[in-house]
């Protein structure tokens, strides 16, 4: 089970107070889950383009670390709130 359905479970049982809206989209979502159709979703597939970009890509110019050393935009320093 997928924390979608493990919500929607807890609104249905009233442990979770939702808004009229909420309730409707997990009800559509559950229902679209439980009967795909024409569309899967695969998380192992959703994942795989994630683990390509976060292992392969990098940044080409600037600095790789300039928010390590506290500079943003610009290169000034960010400012507390």
């Amino acid at each position: 089970m997928n924390y979608v359905l493990e919500y929607w479970q807890a609104i249905e049982a009233g442990q979770v107070v939702v808004s009229r809206r909420v309730r409707q989209i997990y009800e559509r979502l559950t229902r679209e889950i439980e009967n795909p159709g024409r569309y899967v979703f695969d998380l192992e597939k959703a994942s795989k383009p994630i683990r390509f970009i976060e292992t392969f890509c990098r940044h080409s110019k600037g600095e790789d670390n300039a928010e390590a050393k506290g500079t943003g935009e610009r290169g000034r320093a960010y400012q507390p709130i």
